[in-house]
């Protein structure tokens, strides 16, 4: 038994704390019966919804119900290097933790118990030994199958004591890759063979196959590849939950999001699985289904306290999988946001900041500080998107501990405290004070830059310093240099496109949406240069909302204004959209009106949306 599996036991099928299918099957798994079946069902699920702890801790029971060595048959000795495959593959790189940001040098840390790379190396070692001592005894192609994947993953299995990370990180992706195809190639038609070679293919740009803003492939050949085996697999198998998944990280790059939908639906059927649900969200909020992105994240976050609250180490506060549970919350408060619900953002935020990133999981397990603590201050940002002005600045830091403590703990949640002051007071007409407090915001930053926090794809200093030009946006307009406010709000969004990219995006509130709300409070003001100017603050405002809405489908603050500025146009006589006639421009509004009505109409739709951004109103 693996060092993180010492002192689990084995449960008893009616303890297990997740509502999770028991029957559910591989292509390589036929021959498993009773408890061995139960047990690979739920670490196969595991596996797919990567929380691979937990995946690991259930393959390892599954083992155990094997007949023991002196009973061995064919069918128990393919199992047993099926299993031996899984469990070397929970412990190597994915999508999510791969060679290019940090998994060797993660992985090989004496300290570390997951991801191991001793734990990797031995079990696939163990499996491939199983194969030599065994081959004779072992018949089918589902044996041949597992060999070869073994032999597939043995070439980014580290070897304890092997120093050279730099190769492992250059070459490591690529070897297991090319090993992969050949797998693919002699068994075209295994869809459990299918998502293990997408998988690896991958991981060779991992959140990195397309443009952004463009959805062109940075790889053609790669990105036709991984879609040709993504199609191939799915018709042979639509309803297989490792390829659906896979489908939603491919297709929400691309030029097409809505492609997946057919794989979301399979997901959200995985009750309890709370990855796989929320992961049909990743596409819900891409296509402006913010409904289903909030009621999917909810269910989402339900299961996960279910976990929480089991007792079981692969799934408490020292886990590696608290991170995926942090991550639900926030697509869950992002798609509120987008989605104008105040409620439902309020509570994803809180519920993230008080039962599962609080301050004692923090303080008593300082390695989660690097990648989770910027998830903590998304109150700070839904209160700024909500206009909440006066309780921004009543926000206290973040623990209420001694200053230079909390910069030095939780720096990106004092940072974005300070931003927040700063956005508040300059909106409510206190533009020194706002200065001052965006001076304490840079400096803070320092200390995030020093610290390289980050979020998921991103660095919280390079998200930052968007939040911090948008900002400063905010405050040359309150001082009445519109002009200069305006320039330094269309940098923020160039400088907003070009982070990393990442769902939910790096920025909570996209800068296109205080912009153009202030275009357009220009133009209704007449700041400056009369008719003419307005009219192109007017065509301006448009261009951007209409952008946003290419970038964000169906967002409500972008249709709100996007139609009052249209509206603005018309009473000033302002060709109509494109060039078209009146009687087209008229259809246009309509058609925008009643879009941004039906997506108010929703239960979850408590707040009055006046404008593009608070700040506007």
């Amino acid at each position: 038994m693996s060092a993180l599996n010492k002192g689990y036991g084995q449960q008893d099928e009616q303890e297990y704390p997740l509502h999770l299918r028991t029957d559910l099957k591989s292509s390589l798994s036929e021959g498993l019966n009773g408890h061995a079946a139960t047990w690979f069902s739920r670490g196969w699920i595991n596996s797919i919804s990567f929380h691979h702890e937990e995946a690991i801790r259930c393959f390892t029971i599954a083992l155990s119900h094997l007949p023991s060595t002196t009973h061995t048959t064919p069918s128990s000795l393919t199992n047993s290097l099926l299993l031996h495959y899984l469990l070397s593959l929970s412990h190597s790189p994915n999508y999510n933790f791969h060679a290019s940001n940090g998994y060797y040098q993660y992985s090989t840390t004496p300290s570390t118990v997951f991801p191991s790379a001793t734990e990797h190396y031995e079990w696939t070692r163990k499996g491939l030994e199983i194969w030599r001592r065994s081959e004779e005894g072992m018949r089918g192609e589902k044996a041949e199958v597992l060999h070869k994947l073994l032999q597939a993953e043995a070439v980014r299995a580290v070897m304890p004591g092997f120093e050279d990370l730099e190769h492992c990180k250059s070459n490591f992706a690529t070897l297991a890759a090319s090993m992969y195809r050949k797998v693919h190639s002699l068994y075209p038609s295994n869809p459990d063979v299918s998502y293990f070679t997408v998988s690896a293919l991958m991981q060779l740009r991992p959140w990195d196959l397309f443009t952004y803003p463009g959805c062109e492939p940075k790889d053609p050949e790669l990105v036709a590849e991984i879609s040709s085996l993504l199609d191939s697999g799915l018709s042979s198998d639509p309803s297989h939950i490792g390829l659906c998944h896979m489908k939603v990280h491919f297709a929400e790059m691309g030029p097409s999001p809505s492609d997946a939908l057919p794989s979301c639906d399979v997901l959200r059927r995985e009750v309890d699985a709370s990855h796989l649900l929320h992961m049909s969200t990743h596409i819900d909020v891409l296509v402006g289904d913010y409904d289903s992105a909030v009621g999917y994240n909810q269910l989402a976050t339900s299961a996960d306290q279910k976990l929480l609250k089991s007792g079981l180490r692969t799934s408490g506060r020292n886990a590696f999988y608290l991170g995926y549970v942090a991550h639900d919350y926030h697509m869950m408060c992002y798609a509120a946001m987008m989605g104008g619900f105040e409620k439902q953002a309020l509570w994803a935020a809180r519920g993230l900041r008080i039962s599962v990133l609080d301050d004692a999981t923090l303080l008593q397990n300082p390695k989660l500080l690097q990648g989770c603590e910027a998830y903590r201050p998304l109150e700070v940002h839904v209160l700024c998107r909500f206009g909440r002005w006066d309780d921004v600045l009543r926000i206290e830091r973040a623990s209420g501990r001694g200053k230079e403590e909390e910069e030095e703990t939780f720096c990106v949640s004092e940072a974005t405290r300070r931003w927040g002051r700063a956005l508040a007071l300059a909106v409510t007409g206190r533009c020194g004070e706002a200065r001052a407090e965006m001076e304490e915001m840079s400096r803070v930053m320092e200390k995030v830059k020093e610290q390289a926090r980050y979020l998921h794809n991103n660095q919280a200093y390079d998200m930052l310093i968007v939040e911090r030009e948008k900002l400063l946006g905010e405050i040359l307009w309150g001082e009445g240099r519109r002009e200069k406010a305006f320039e330094v709000l269309r940098e923020a969004v160039v400088m907003d496109d070009g982070l990393n990219y990442d769902e939910p995006w790096g920025v909570m509130a996209p800068v296109r949406h205080a912009l153009g709300g202030l275009l357009l409070k220009a133009a209704s003001l007449c700041c400056g240069g009369g008719e003419g100017k307005s009219k192109e603050r007017l065509e301006e405002a448009s261009s951007v909302f209409r952008r946003d809405l290419e970038l964000h489908p169906k967002n409500p603050w972008a249709l709100r204004g996007l139609c009052d500025s249209l509206r603005a146009r018309r009473l000033l006589g302002g060709e109509g959209a494109g060039g078209g006639e009146e009687g087209e421009e008229e259809k246009e509004i309509d058609e925008i009106g009643a879009m941004f009505t039906a997506q108010r109409s929703s239960g979850n739709a408590d707040y009055i949306i006046r404008a593009s951004c608070a700040c506007a109103i």
